[in-house]
């Protein structure tokens, strides 16, 4: 089998079972979803401190917690079927 990897940027949990289902379609199966990054905010922030807080805060949580439901990203990574014999 072979695996596709996409990843999903999405508002909190509202597109990732649009996504697999409209993979599913496709002859993908999920097999593994997991957290990208938990937040972009430091992209509003001024200060350089302010911007490695938020950086380590978000290597903090994909190496520690990674549950990808609150995270900002998700990636996920199918499986296609293989084609019935």
């Amino acid at each position: 089998m072979e695996r596709v990897a996409i990843a999903a940027r999405h508002n909190r949990g509202s597109a990732p079972p649009l996504l697999v289902r409209h993979c599913s379609g496709l002859g993908l199966e999920l097999e593994r979803r997991f957290a990208g990054q938990f937040t972009e905010a430091y992209v509003r922030v001024p200060t350089r401190l302010a911007k490695r807080a938020i950086h380590a805060f978000n290597r903090f949580y994909f190496a520690r917690i990674g549950r990808p439901g609150p995270a900002l990203s998700n990636l996920l990574v199918f499986r296609k079927r293989a084609a019935p014999s």
